[in-house]
Formats: C-alpha cells, sequence, structure tokens
C-alpha cells in the first residue's frame, strides 16, 4: 500500500506545488468470516459397520445378530454364557471379546485430536459385571489402555467412556481414524460364566480442530513518519511505521525494510528493527536510523514494507521527507482496509475509517491549498464493483489543527462517490492552512451481492495542490 510525504526545499517557496500519493484500497471477500479461524468441531455419533469376534473367553463374542449393534434401538446383540471365569480384569484373556469397527469418520487432514467418545448401550442379566472398550489406530495390532462403564444394570443404559478432551493416552492424526486404521473392541466383564450381556448400540465420536488455513497475505504498514520533518540540516532522521498482519492472516512480523525515492522488490530494502527489540508478535512498531549525508536536499521517498513469519511481504507505504529545512505543500495519506467481509447473499453496506491523514504548507505565503483525491474501478480476479460504489467523507469536526492558524474547510461533509476524476476533500482559503493538520477520512462500500469471493483493491489518488 502507498502513500506519500515529500522533501521540499527553501526554493520551493511560493511555486506551485502538486503531490500525488496513491494508497491502495483493499477488501477481501470470504465465504466464511476470518482468515485462519479454527473453530472445534466433532464428526457427531457415527455407526460401525464391519463387526468380527475377537480372540479371548469363549471366543465368539457377541454370538448372537451382532449386527444390530450397529444402530439404536433396531434390536440389541447377545453375548450369553460369556467368558471362561468369575475374575474383574478388563486384561483378562478369559474374558469374551467383540471388534466394530467401519465408523466412516470425516476428519480434515492436519486437524488436532481433541477427544473420542464412545456411547455404550447395554445390559447384563444374571451376573454383576461391567464393559470395558480399547481402541486400535493400526488395525488392532495395537490397543489403547481399556476404559469401563460402571456396573452394568439389568435395564438397558446409556455409558459413555472417554469423552470431548480425552484421548485414550496417546496423539491421534486424522489418518489413524480411517477405516483401515480405526478398530474399537469391546471386553463383556462379569464375575460368574453364566452372564448374558446385551448391547443395543456401540456409536463413537471425534472431537478435533482443524488446522488453521495457511497464511498467504502479507503485512499491512501504516502510520508511516519521519522524524525530523523537515530536517532543518540534522544528520540523520528516524523513520518509523506500524506493521501489522492482524486481519491478514494473523502471523507474528518477522522483517521490516526501506527504500529511497523507488521501492525496489521485496527483500532487496535496506533492513529496519523492531521497536520493542524483537519481532515477535502480529503487530510490530519498526524504526531505523537514516543520515542524510549524501542526499541532496530536495523531496526524496522512504518507502517501507514488511513480512510475516509465514514469509508474505506486504505492500509499501511511503513518507515524504524535506531535507535542508524546506517550505513546500505535502500529504500523508493512509491505507484503507476493509478487512474481511462474508458474502451472505444480499447488497451490503460496508464502513471504514482510515487512520488520520495529514496535510502540511510551510510555504509561509497564505496562497491556500485544497486537497483531491480519485479512485480506480475496485478490482479482484473474478469481478469488478464499480468505483462509484465507493464513497468518502470528512467530517468537518474530523479535521484537527496540528498546529498553525485557521484549519482547511471540508468540502464533502456528506458521502461522495469517487471515480477517475479528482474530488475535491478539503480547502484552505487564503491566509488560512497555514501549517500542519490531520483529516479523519470515513470510507463507504456497497457491495453488491453478485460480487465473487476474492481479494479486491483500488488505487486512490490523492494530491495537494496550492490555492483554495
Amino acid at each position: 500500500m502507498t502513500d506519500s510525504i515529500y522533501w521540499g526545499t527553501a526554493g520551493d517557496r511560493g511555486r506551485l506545488a502538486v503531490r500525488f500519493a496513491v494508497v491502495v484500497f483493499s477488501l477481501c471477500l470470504l465465504s466464511i468470516l476470518g482468515l485462519r479461524a479454527a473453530v472445534a468441531d466433532s464428526t457427531g455419533f457415527r455407526n460401525p459397520s464391519a463387526q468380527t469376534a475377537a480372540t479371548g473367553g469363549d471366543g465368539n463374542g457377541y454370538e448372537t445378530n451382532p449386527t444390530q449393534a450397529f444402530t439404536d434401538a433396531n434390536g440389541e446383540t447377545e453375548d450369553r454364557d460369556s467368558g471362561t471365569n468369575g475374575n474383574l480384569s478388563c486384561t483378562d484373556a478369559g474374558k469374551d471379546r467383540h471388534l466394530f469397527y467401519n465408523y466412516g469418520f470425516t476428519v480434515p487432514a492436519g486437524a488436532t485430536i481433541n477427544g473420542i467418545e464412545v456411547l455404550v448401550d447395554a445390559r447384563l442379566d444374571s451376573a454383576t459385571g461391567f464393559i470395558c472398550v480399547q481402541l486400535s489406530w493400526d488395525a488392532g495390532a495395537t490397543w489403547t489402555t481399556a476404559k469401563q462403564t460402571t456396573n452394568l444394570t439389568s435395564s438397558f443404559a446409556n455409558y459413555t467412556v472417554g469423552g470431548t478432551a480425552d484421548t485414550w493416552g496417546r496423539t491421534w492424526s486424522s489418518s489413524d481414524l480411517s477405516n483401515a486404521n480405526f478398530r474399537l473392541r469391546v471386553i463383556n466383564v462379569a464375575n460368574n460364566t453364566s452372564a448374558r450381556f446385551r448391547l443395543d448400540w456401540i456409536p463413537a465420536q471425534v472431537h478435533y480442530t482443524p488446522a488453521a488455513p495457511p497464511d498467504t497475505i502479507g503485512p499491512t504498514t501504516s502510520n508511516v513518519a519521519a522524524s525530523p520533518n523537515p530536517t532543518a540540516g540534522a544528520a540523520s532522521v528516524t523513520l518509523t511505521a506500524n506493521i501489522s498482519d492482524v486481519g491478514q492472516g494473523g502471523s507474528s512480523i518477522a522483517a521490516a525494510e526501506y527504500f529511497l525515492n523507488s521501492a525496489g522488490a521485496p527483500g532487496t530494502g535496506a533492513s529496519m528493527s523492531a521497536a520493542d527489540g524483537a519481532f515477535n508478535l502480529p503487530t510490530e512498531a519498526v524504526t531505523v536510523l537514516l543520515s542524510t549525508a549524501g542526499l541532496a536536499a530536495g523531496d526524496h521517498q522512504v518507502f517501507i514494507r514488511g513480512r510475516d513469519g509465514a514469509g508474505n511481504w506486504g505492500s509499501a507505504s511511503s513518507t515524504e521527507q524535506t531535507i535542508g529545512g524546506g517550505a513546500n505543500l505535502s500529504l500523508s495519506a493512509q491505507p484503507v482496509s476493509f478487512g474481511s467481509v462474508n458474502i451472505n447473499g444480499s447488497d451490503q453496506l460496508l464502513m471504514v475509517a482510515s487512520p488520520p491523514w495529514r496535510a502540511s504548507d510551510g510555504r509561509a505565503s497564505g496562497d491556500g491549498w485544497h486537497v483531491t483525491v480519485q479512485s480506480t474501478d475496485v478490482i479482484a480476479a473474478l469481478g469488478t464493483i464499480p468505483a462509484g460504489n465507493l464513497k468518502v467523507q470528512v467530517k468537518q469536526s474530523g479535521i484537527t489543527t496540528i498546529s498553525g492558524n485557521a484549519p482547511p474547510v471540508s468540502l464533502a461533509t456528506s458521502y461522495q462517490p469517487l471515480s477517475s476524476s479528482p474530488l475535491k476533500l478539503i480547502a484552505a482559503a487564503p491566509g488560512t492552512g497555514m501549517g500542519t493538520y490531520d483529516f479523519a477520512m470515513e470510507f463507504e462500500l456497497m457491495l453488491p451481492a453478485s460480487a465473487y469471493a476474492g481479494e479486491y483493491t483500488a488505487s486512490l489518488t490523492t494530491s495537494i495542490n496550492s490555492g483554495p
């Protein structure tokens, strides 16, 4: 994103000074809100569609209608005369066992598995006992430690083992939960061999958090400043800016660079430092001390851009610095971003206020001046929003005198549509506006329901001109 401030010389006094700045307007339309949001989710309870008796006990598991356990309230499967002893242990080899699998879990690759929950709908006749459950991630070659229900009653009841934050003692991947790998083993444990276990349903669900989508958007640069400005013979100038990846992917800022007079390719500029000493946050203030030695007196631009931890460079933002203590007209514009917007099938009116823009008149001529802005269409890869859908206003109450005499007057106190023709925003009559003034820019965009999703940009060209 670019905006401009310029350097001028003492010879600029009284001359016509027209300075142009380009501000990149940006808007991202998404099918969902948020760029890197990752919200916890679950598969919901899923039914098995395959089963087989396992070794242990009398070797036949649930010998009667075992597929009845695939669904709820659709009959029941039965393990009659279960086991070969009365020991109450999940690990006893004399207990009947049965495998259920092919749960058809759909878990996105890279998701974090938060927990696995198993519901056991069962009852027990002619004994005291419980059901143990184990899970396998390698088709039954290896099993988790067993979890057991409380003692079953003679009436059907639902028993839950595991939970939303219970990973059964291991770290799971989405591939572990595929039909090829995931198995659930039921172990029937009772205090005598006359026990009759009845199982109505054995569903399971996986709780997970999807992996955040990759960060592919570079950070924004704003509040570019140079101090002192003009230099008035200073041997060095401190350049500062804010770099932010908030709303652009959320990665930490990793680097910043600057260029003199024209922006080169990303990564080829002179480095800047984090003001707090380390690049480790999604928003960083950056700074560098620039020597004026060897710089000719006059107008010079400094371009600044940042890089996030995902390796994305943002667009460059620039500031103008006056070398040699000159007197001139200058304008500092700020980037405009509507951020991420959810497309909802309806026309939407979007509104945003940019950081204050700044106009300065150091000519001491009292000639007056005015600021204009014009815009291209708002363009994305798949569509275009007309420039007229983008409007701007400057409230008189939003003009602040930093230093100087009577402030300029807003000529756009209500929203005015932008176009390729310059729109006059504010003006200083002769004898006024002799100083530095901030003015708040408020934008609105009519987003049509027919807009395609994508990254939209428009170039706003601003200028400050001598005369009201």
